[in-house]
């Protein structure tokens, strides 16, 4: 399975999306560098959340860095922010900060990403 696919999709935000990034292809071992990788340049975290079900294989790898501050919620893939802001809102998490794997756009501020593209 490719990283990157062709073709017609619609994001979790309901945009039609000409390409996207197929983190089904990523191992456990990716998962686990990805957060290795990106924990030094995050804030200090009191807990990590994963934003269903992309962001659940987030989880795990960044559990090693909790110290003690907000909430970290984690997803995949950033298009829109919707399904992280929606998370934070429905599981009642006012103090949080966002880490996302791969960024499609802007992100809000206290989100960071592994990998970033802006089309």
């Amino acid at each position: 399975m490719a990283l990157f696919e062709r073709g017609t999709f619609t994001s979790a935000a309901g945009l039609t999306l000409h390409w996207k990034i197929e983190c089904d292809s990523l191992s456990p071992e990716d998962w686990e560098t990805i957060a290795f990788a990106s924990a030094p340049h995050l804030a200090p975290f009191g807990d990590v959340k994963g934003v269903p079900t992309g962001g659940e294989r987030l989880v795990a790898p960044f559990r090693p860095y909790i110290t003690e501050g907000p909430t970290l919620i984690v997803d995949d893939v950033w298009t829109t922010g919707k399904s992280m802001t929606n998370f934070a809102r429905e599981h009642g998490i006012a103090d949080w900060r966002g880490f996302v794997a791969f960024a499609r756009g802007p992100l809000l501020p206290g989100v960071i990403c592994f990998m970033r593209t802006e089309f």
